[in-house]
């Protein structure tokens, strides 16, 4: 990797509408229909149910900002790191959701008052995790690239090439930081947005063991597990 290898940086603008575009769309997800039942149409009237929209809105647009921002340092790894092991990295996140959505500790539900909520849900948390993959998968390829440096250290001290090494080291830690923040923060917002969905359920008026159970799992997704 050569140091003036850099992929241009994303404009403010571009994370600025994908921000916007991606909270309002989650926003539209969420309310539209939401009068369709009766049930539904109580739920919706809570202001709990305001609040936990417009923080899983904030959530999914967070992630879309954190994603994108993140996207040229994935881009340049990636390219480093060759087309086999980006593409494992990529296909590990959705994997993951995938195992801990079916086989968590918890039994998935259907049950949230909102008419279709759990699909609204899911379909939020399938966008914010799209826009989270940069993050995760740059997390595995920098793991790749440092392990192949390891087996470069001694040759390249032996042939007089340390000083590209320890530049190119002080990149992959820098871009590792930042992989792990953007992540962090994004599972983060992810967290509240389910916790804010809690409350709204327990407004509506669900006794306390009714309340859902959530699987706080990298997508955030909420399993529901109602006693009988």
């Amino acid at each position: 990797m050569q140091t003036a290898d850099r992929s241009p940086p994303v404009s403010g603008r571009v994370v600025l509408l994908a921000t916007l575009a991606s909270a309002g769309t989650t926003l539209l997800l969420l309310r539209l229909g939401s009068g369709h039942t009766l049930a539904s149409r109580r739920f919706g009237k809570l202001p709990e149910f305001d609040v936990w929209i417009w923080i899983y809105a904030a959530y999914v647009g967070t992630a879309a900002a954190l994603g994108i921002a993140s996207f040229p340092a994935f881009w340049r790894l990636a390219r480093t790191a060759g087309r086999h092991a980006a593409a494992r990295a990529v296909a590990a996140w959705p994997v993951l959701g995938a195992l801990l959505f079916l086989f968590g500790p918890y039994v998935v539900g259907k049950d949230i008052p909102l008419w279709l909520g759990f699909a609204r849900s899911t379909a939020a948390n399938v966008i914010a995790g799209v826009f989270i993959t940069p993050s995760f998968a740059g997390l595995l390829l920098v793991q790749t690239r440092l392990s192949a440096l390891a087996r470069k250290t001694a040759s390249a001290a032996n042939e007089g090439k340390a000083g590209g090494l320890i530049v190119e080291l002080s990149w992959l830690r820098t871009a590792m930081l930042r992989f792990l923040t953007t992540f962090a923060a994004a599972i983060t917002a992810g967290l509240l947005g389910v916790g804010a969905l809690r409350l709204a359920v327990l407004a509506f008026g669900y006794p306390a063991a009714r309340v859902p159970l959530c699987d706080f799992s990298p997508t955030a997704a909420c399993s529901l597990r109602w006693p009988p």
